[in-house]
């Protein structure tokens, strides 16, 4: 099926966070993936409902407590946002916004290894709630990532942490991606396999399995 060009650029804030985070080199599958709509490839390895319910449970740990010291909470769909720029519309959703009088946090869940994107993940949420939902405009904005599996379980992201560098850097990805000059494509099988861009549009791809021909060489 013959990829096709949306209407306008989309871009999903797990695409930006590991690009800026330096974990994915590929910005060409961002690209592709921001302006045109196309058949995705099933991840028939990935153990989506596993992902699901451990998601889930951990989601519901963080509620409880922070229902016991009474603070209000969103939670995942009422978090969803849709923030229209000049060249892309940024989407993304929390796992959950907890607010009081005195303050607003993010909270992300996460059921595997500490990896940098998750704090990128989370500073790109803490920059547009601000802009997206009116009660917290002009709110100091804090964010915590909640793992289950290593320590530390928590990693604080203060509010100081969005400032003018970030967003110069936020912003300059989001206009790259959504830009109409394909960028720079890098196939390799670490990205690949977790890439739903199949080879009918990226010839280039790199299947498991695999191997790169090398000379004889002597060592």
């Amino acid at each position: 099926m013959p990829a096709s060009l949306r209407k306008s650029p989309f871009i999903w804030v797990t695409w930006l966070s590991k690009l800026m985070a330096g974990e994915n080199q590929c910005y060409w599958a961002s690209w592709f993936k921001a302006n045109y709509e196309y058949s995705k490839l099933s991840d028939s390895g990935f153990d989506s409902a596993g992902w699901k319910r451990n998601h889930a449970v951990l989601i519901a740990e963080i509620v409880k407590e922070l229902k016991d010291v009474e603070v209000s909470v969103l939670i995942e769909d009422q978090t969803k946002f849709f923030l229209e720029g000049q060249t892309a519309t940024l989407s993304g959703q929390a796992d959950i916004i907890a607010y009081n009088d005195d303050r607003v946090v993010v909270y992300d869940a996460k059921t595997v290894s500490h990896k940098s994107s998750d704090i990128v993940q989370v500073q790109i949420y803490m920059w547009c709630i601000p802009r997206v939902f009116p009660q917290f405009k002009g709110r100091a904005i804090e964010g915590v990532v909640r793992y289950n599996k290593e320590e530390p379980f928590e990693t604080y992201i203060p509010p100081h942490s969005i400032d003018g560098k970030f967003a110069t850097q936020l912003v300059k990805t989001i206009k790259d991606v959504a830009g109409s000059t394909p960028l720079l494509k890098v196939p390799s099988l670490n990205e690949c396999k977790w890439c739903n861009i199949s080879s009918e549009y990226c010839p280039e791809r790199i299947e498991e399995g695999e191997k790169r021909t090398v000379s004889t060489l002597e060592f």
